[in-house]
């Protein structure tokens, strides 16, 4: 079974540390869950959310790139920084990315 968060792109923008939580809290309630995927509409993302044996922290980047090779290089350097795409949305002119590492458990 799936569980669907809806984020504001703006709350986002606001406090995308605020956003994470609020993500990292539904992945984690009961059951263990993490982001299959986004879908972006004109205000807002639909996250979507489905079992999974590992819990992952995220985190949501903002940048500007100015070409497709600007895109390429971003996303090759979150890669070997250990984070991975999730997805992507515009908001206010600017690329946010969401990205998720494997979390480190204790």
């Amino acid at each position: 079974m799936n569980r669907l968060v809806l984020l504001s792109k703006a709350d986002i923008a606001i406090d995308s540390a605020d956003a994470v939580s609020i993500l990292e809290k539904a992945c984690s309630r009961s059951r263990k869950l993490a982001v299959a995927g986004i879908c972006e509409r004109e205000d807002n993302i639909f996250i979507s959310l489905e079992p999974s044996d590992r819990l992952f922290s995220y985190v949501f980047s903002q940048f500007e790139p100015k070409s497709d090779e600007d895109l390429a290089a971003e996303i090759r350097a979150r890669y070997f920084s250990g984070f991975s795409v999730l997805g992507d949305f515009d908001y206010n002119g600017k690329k946010w990315l969401l990205l998720s590492k494997e979390a480190q458990t204790s």
